[in-house]
């Protein structure tokens, strides 16, 4: 239990510390507008700055490609990202480090890393108070009762 607990603490420690950083980081930004979403499977994936936001690459998802209006600073002019019900033609907001154009966001998507931390840390309460409930009822109520 001891475990458990420190590790929800500390993801949500992580998730809470990426959360700010990227949005004191990423202080410019661009438009991009959604060329294509199709189901696709990368058989020959490798993880670059114009992909990192796509999860699980060898399962078969909707993703999209964007064709980003760069600017002197943000270099890449299509990134690809999993879909979340954008549909060809939307455009997004895409949040980048002008020190490090490789660090960047998608919209709203650094809001997944507050959501982590808050998950995180409830379930780490709760253990908590499961497990300090159980030592009380296992431990110290048995031992009063005599």
């Amino acid at each position: 239990m001891l475990l458990m607990i420190a590790l929800t603490f500390i993801t949500s420690f992580v998730e809470t510390f990426t959360y700010f950083y990227m949005k004191k980081r990423c202080s410019a930004q661009t438009t991009a507008i959604v060329s294509s979403t199709s189901m696709v499977r990368y058989r020959s994936y490798r993880e670059t700055p114009e992909t990192q936001y796509i999860s699980e690459p060898m399962k078969r998802k909707q993703r999209m490609q964007l064709l980003v209006d760069t600017d002197s600073r943000f270099r890449y002019k299509s990134i690809y990202a999993d879909s979340r019900g954008e549909k060809a033609g939307n455009k997004l907001i895409i949040h980048y480090s002008p020190a490090d154009p490789d660090t960047y966001y998608i919209g709203d998507r650094v809001n997944d890393y507050r959501n982590t931390a808050i998950i995180m840390l409830v379930l780490g309460v709760l253990v908590l108070f499961s497990s300090a409930a159980l030592t009380i009822l296992l431990f110290i109520r048995p031992q009063t009762a005599k």
